[in-house]
């Protein structure tokens, strides 16, 4: 019960700490990302270089195929048989995005450990 308590803790942390930045975001029209926090780069940067350093490892490239096989590379849209809910494939997209946004998300940082670009999705 407490560790449940713990991750409730963390997630209100998180959602106050995105709260902080109101619309900042989503009124770049430049499409230029938000600049992390101070001293998130140094993170990003150190936890790049280790997914990089994972990625020449065989045993890290055979899970990441497994995730692709689980994610990326499963079929887009299925249509769902009539009379189900629009809401209950909504969902879906979204879960199915999220699973995907994690996969491109190791890519990614992959790419900047490696100080390459990411071709593609949007990086």
């Amino acid at each position: 019960m407490s560790e449940n308590l713990g991750q409730q803790a963390s997630l209100e942390n998180h959602i106050g700490q995105a709260s902080k930045n109101g619309w900042a975001f989503f009124e770049n029209d430049a499409g230029e990302r938000m600049q992390p926090p101070s001293g998130e780069p140094d993170r990003l940067a150190r936890l790049a270089s280790y997914a990089a350093a994972f990625y020449a490892q065989p045993e890290f490239r055979e899970l990441l195929d497994f995730l692709c096989e689980q994610s990326l590379h499963r079929a887009r849209m299925i249509l769902p048989p009539i009379g189900v809910d629009p809401m209950q494939n909504y969902a879906y997209g979204c879960f199915r995005e999220g699973q995907n946004s994690m996969v491109m998300t190791i890519f990614k940082m992959i790419a900047d450990g490696r100080s390459q670009e990411l071709k593609g999705r949007d990086a």
